[in-house]
């Protein structure tokens, strides 16, 4: 079943390779660097992980990403 859902600025890490607890956590604290040096976005909801081949894919070759959707912070 498809459904729309509203427009959304979302920030995301692309990475290829095996995709086990050790990995996410080294890319998620990737991600939440890149906030530190780009205070005019702000996480806004939960990080996620999303794997795009299956699991027989050569790992070298797996499509993964961490996400997380984000606000733009307007300072004056």
């Amino acid at each position: 079943i498809l459904h729309r859902e509203p427009t959304r600025m979302v920030a995301v890490l692309r990475y290829s390779g095996a995709n086990d607890d050790q990995t996410i956590d080294e890319r998620v604290h990737e991600l939440l660097r890149w906030f530190e040096k780009h205070p005019e976005y702000k996480p806004v909801w939960s990080i996620r992980c999303a794997e795009y081949d299956g699991p027989l894919t050569v790992p070298f070759l797996r499509r993964n990403e961490v996400q997380v959707r984000v606000e733009r912070v307007y300072t004056h």
